[in-house]
């Protein structure tokens, strides 16, 4: 482990990694293209985890009208949680493809 005592020492690791990213050609900027386009799937993302919490709050209250044996109050929020499992698995994938699509070679969008 390696600890460092003055900032020094830190600062020469920093610029040691950035010299070594550097010739190894490693891009770590991103472009306006490519943040827009990572915005977007960051917003998918919520919205899916919006929609797969929902879907598990009505699968519990689902579980707990099967316990009472109600079964109309089961069906219902087994039906809502199944439309809100569509919706999550939709947007995550949608945010899953926005990620892949941006090339990093092209230099378009720049």
């Amino acid at each position: 482990m390696i600890f460092f005592h003055d900032n020094v020492a830190f600062n020469l690791v920093l610029i040691l990694c950035s010299l070594e990213l550097f010739l190894v050609g490693v891009d770590i900027m991103t472009t306006k293209h490519e943040h827009e386009v990572h915005h977007k799937a960051a917003v998918d993302h919520r919205k899916a985890a919006h929609h797969f919490e929902a879907a598990a709050k009505h699968q519990i209250l689902a579980a707990e009208a099967d316990d009472n044996d109600d079964e109309v109050v089961a069906a219902h929020h087994a039906y809502l949680a199944y439309g809100h499992q569509i919706q999550a698995i939709r947007f995550a994938e949608k945010a899953a493809i926005e990620d892949e699509s941006v090339d990093h070679s092209d230099v378009d969008h720049e």
